[in-house]
């Protein structure tokens, strides 16, 4: 009885082992086809939430990032902007310690997109908006391009200039920056002013 009663219990053992490896692989997505035109990183996202896989992956133009909470869940929300493909740039830290993960992807010829999510309390990715006279978007490009991520004013948290051609001046040499200031009451980043500037020729 002892050894039919431990037969029953090795073969339960090793469905629940074959079970949680099929449940990694699947969850680890290591397949590149998986993610489509994706990326997956373990990123360090700091506070509470520590070491965490963070995916993107692009299907039929629709693009999503997901955050894993653990081997079976994750969370997830839309992409904006990104045509066939998805890069996890890393971290920023927007305010007061807290990081949001920095999405990005060339689209066109000469352009760049990016998106920044938060992670609130329950691993779930939140898109920081950019608001612009009145109008909300959640990504932000650039025809340059080339994007500044430095703390503007002065006020202890990090703010993003976008940069484009002047195509009514000479775009070889000529360029305007839009500056957003990100606003940690309402974890938006705002807009502050356009900036005329010259590229170097050096």
């Amino acid at each position: 009885m002892k050894r039919k009663l431990a037969k029953i219990g090795y073969f339960l053992l090793a469905i629940i082992v074959i079970g949680a490896i099929g449940v990694f692989l699947s969850r680890s997505k290591i397949f590149a086809s998986d993610l489509g035109g994706g990326d997956q990183q373990v990123i360090n996202l700091g506070g509470s939430f520590g070491q965490r896989t963070v995916r993107v992956n692009i299907n039929a133009g629709q693009g999503k990032i997901e955050i894993e909470k653990n081997l079976f869940t994750d969370c997830n929300s839309n992409l904006v902007g990104f045509q066939d493909e998805a890069k996890i740039r890393g971290t920023i830290s927007v305010s007061s310690g807290d990081k949001a993960v920095e999405i990005t992807a060339a689209v066109g010829a000469h352009s760049e997109n990016r998106q920044y999510f938060t992670i609130d309390k329950n691993f779930c990715p939140q898109p920081l908006a950019f608001v612009k006279d009145g109008a909300i978007s959640y990504n932000i490009y650039s025809d340059e391009p080339n994007f500044l991520l430095q703390d503007f004013n002065d006020d202890g948290s990090t703010d993003i200039a976008a940069e484009y051609r002047n195509y009514d001046l000479n775009p070889i040499v000529d360029g305007t920056r839009d500056i957003y200031f990100f606003d940690p009451k309402t974890n938006q980043f705002m807009f502050s002013q356009t900036e005329n500037f010259q590229y170097s020729t050096n």
